[in-house]
């Protein structure tokens, strides 16, 4: 997937993406928010797919809506356990809306 950027239109705290993992990869977002600020998403499509917001503990951001400890760019990757990337080569197409408020 590469890394693409998250924007969110003036007055909004959603923002949608599509895309599709396949084995080990992972399709990564970038984008800028503030420390104090909550970030959460959710994933329609495989089961086993999940966002992570990446970094020192990269918590399940489906599971959890995480708080943010500073101010500047992050990153959600979304991403398969290894199990499942290693038993398919088959895409796993996905639809996510990321919250940041």
């Amino acid at each position: 997937c590469g890394v693409k950027e998250l924007r969110m239109a003036k007055g909004s705290y959603d923002v949608n993406r599509a895309g599709a993992i396949k084995g080990d990869k992972y399709c990564e977002y970038q984008f800028y928010a503030k420390k104090g600020q909550k970030v959460s998403a959710t994933i329609i499509g495989s089961d086993d797919l999940y966002p992570v917001l990446y970094g020192t503990n990269s918590p399940d951001i489906s599971t959890e809506t995480v708080t943010l400890d500073k101010t500047g760019e992050h990153t959600i990757r979304v991403l398969q356990p290894h199990n499942q990337a290693r038993d398919s080569n088959t895409p796993k197409p996905y639809y996510m809306t990321v919250t940041i408020k």
